[in-house]
């Protein structure tokens, strides 16, 4: 779903792609290069303020267990597909 913006000529990259979890997620990873330990960007990554909310994507490489912490505003705590977060 993430992609259809982009399909249908809405956006021209997930980045643009306004309203979107993919949208949601580059803007919190780019927030993490704004602090300067692991553990900081881990956080940010994670459980950022915009894509906290969404199932965890493994971290490469790994330095914390994604999704150890129970949060109330992940939608699943369950897992996800079998990406990467650069995926």
């Amino acid at each position: 779903m993430d992609l259809n913006p982009v399909r249908v000529n809405i956006a021209t990259s997930p980045e643009s792609s306004d309203f979107t979890s993919a949208q949601d997620r580059i803007i919190d990873l780019k927030s993490a290069e704004e602090v300067s330990t692991p553990e900081a960007q881990d956080n940010r990554i994670e459980d950022g303020q915009r894509a906290g909310w969404l199932a965890p994507i493994p971290l490469e490489p790994k330095r914390q267990a994604v999704g150890a912490k129970k949060t109330e505003h992940r939608a699943s705590n369950k897992g996800c597909l079998s990406l990467g977060l650069g995926d």
